[in-house]
């Protein structure tokens, strides 16, 4: 897989954790202060090549050019209060999952349309408490006034600032350092695992729950076998709708592979261990093989007063390719299935944050008096507490005409925004504004 993420951040002479009144780029936000933060996150994904044979039959010719496609969205919504922090990390935060929501669409030419299959999760509502434990050196998990199932808290991460991003030692104007390829994950997958799970009458809890599984173990896996670099570039500093950030210039470029005979095995033992007892199915997987490239360029800007993640955005293109052989014995037959495919599509992260209001009853409290975040395909617009905010599905980053062209499109956004929690009915602050929105006076980025 190939990345090229530009992140730029620019800054003479910044260092981690340098004396206060030095640009630096440092993690350093106020006690209790609160964020809330949106990552939304869309692809699309067009099939570039694809072929079948069963018993060494062609289906694939049979059936004719085949067109398939497959967009994807989500949104997670978090407010984070920040009661303690030292040491370039929060050492005790508050984090309130407001929104956590998925979708999925399948297209396919000569086949019926496919509903959209919709995700939430548990974790919704609730507030969690992370705790850093220096003794373990790791952050101890806790429902904080609410309760839930505590295998929910498992997998869960607490950065969400992009710290990994962060130079660990001083760096000039365009002086470079190298970030981790495996600390790129929690970009796809920021928090951590959300645990979210199909909703509506097409929803399989059991098929799902096996699918969640397959999938955690894929990530932690494929995110060991990646290889290339990541090099960042810092490139000064400048002032962004008032504020005064440094700029920094990433650039990424990642391949990976993969085996996927364990996984796939262990997918198929669950099913079968579901199955009733009258099925014997044997499957022996003799060739199941993943390749992924991606490439991509972005910004990161960072505010150097309030020591937090200013802007984030990322925008790169993924192809990837299947190939697998199997033989199936079923119902006292034999079959044997060789299969290949490739994809292709783009992806776009974005971050942004903005400080909003005062907490309502003191620092304690998660609940801010803000201004709504609403999503609109031009981006985010800012809106009263109580209007609607229900997000719309986002638009692919290319337009019909261009699918003809290029095989896919999609982004990844994620913006945060200073203020309080909101429910699907209205955020108390949010994300970016786009260009055309108006900025209320309350508010600073």
């Amino acid at each position: 897989m190939r990345l090229v993420v530009l992140l730029r951040a620019s800054l003479a002479g910044v260092v981690l954790g340098a004396p206060e009144g030095k640009d630096t780029l440092a993690f350093h936000p106020a006690a209790d202060a609160s964020l809330s933060k949106v990552f939304a996150t869309t692809s699309e994904f067009a099939l570039d090549s694809a072929s079948v044979v069963v018993d060494g039959q062609d289906v694939g010719a049979m059936l004719g050019q085949i067109e398939f496609g497959l967009e994807t969205s989500s949104n997670y919504e978090v407010t984070d209060l920040y009661k303690a922090v030292a040491g370039g990390r929060p050492v005790e935060l508050m984090r309130t999952f407001d929104v956590l929501e998925s979708t999925a669409t399948v297209s396919m030419s000569q086949a019926p349309e496919m509903p959209e299959l919709t995700s939430a999760s548990e974790l919704e509502g609730k507030t969690v408490l992370f705790r850093w434990n220096a003794e373990k050196d790791e952050y101890e998990r806790s429902f904080h006034e609410s309760s839930g199932d505590e295998e929910l808290l498992e997998d869960l991460e607490e950065d969400m600032d992009l710290r990994f991003l962060l130079p660990t030692e001083e760096v000039e104007i365009d002086g470079t350092w190298n970030v981790e390829l495996e600390a790129l994950l929690a970009i796809t997958m920021p928090g951590g695992n959300m645990h979210l799970m199909p909703e509506g009458e097409h929803a399989d809890p059991e098929a799902m729950e096996m699918f969640e599984g397959f999938m955690d173990s894929f990530g932690t896996t494929f995110g060991d076998l990646l290889e290339g670099q990541c090099v960042c570039t810092f490139k000064g500093v400048r002032e962004e709708a008032g504020t005064r950030v440094g700029e920094v210039e990433v650039a990424l470029e990642i391949t990976g592979s993969m085996d996927l005979r364990e996984l796939l095995n262990q997918l198929i033992e669950s099913a079968m261990a579901e199955a009733p007892a009258e099925i014997e199915v044997d499957v022996e997987i003799g060739t199941a093989d993943l390749s992924l490239d991606y490439e991509g360029a972005g910004t990161l800007l960072w505010n150097l007063e309030a020591g937090r993640l200013h802007s984030f955005s990322l925008d790169g293109e993924v192809s990837f390719a299947v190939k697998l052989a199997a033989s199936i014995d079923a119902m006292g037959e034999n079959h044997s299935i060789d299969a290949a495919l490739e994809m292709s599509g783009e992806m776009l992260n974005e971050v942004a944050i903005q400080e909003c209001g005062t907490p309502r009853g003191g620092p304690s409290r998660l609940t801010r008096s803000c201004p709504a975040a609403i999503p609109t395909r031009r981006g985010i617009r800012w809106g009263t507490p109580t209007e609607s905010t229900s997000p719309p599905r986002r638009a692919s980053s290319l337009g019909a005409g261009a699918r003809a062209s290029r095989t896919s499109s999609g982004s990844t956004s994620t913006t945060m925004a200073s203020c309080g929690k909101r429910t699907r009915a209205g955020r108390g602050c949010g994300t970016s504004p786009s260009p055309t929105a108006s900025r209320p006076s309350s508010c600073r980025g």
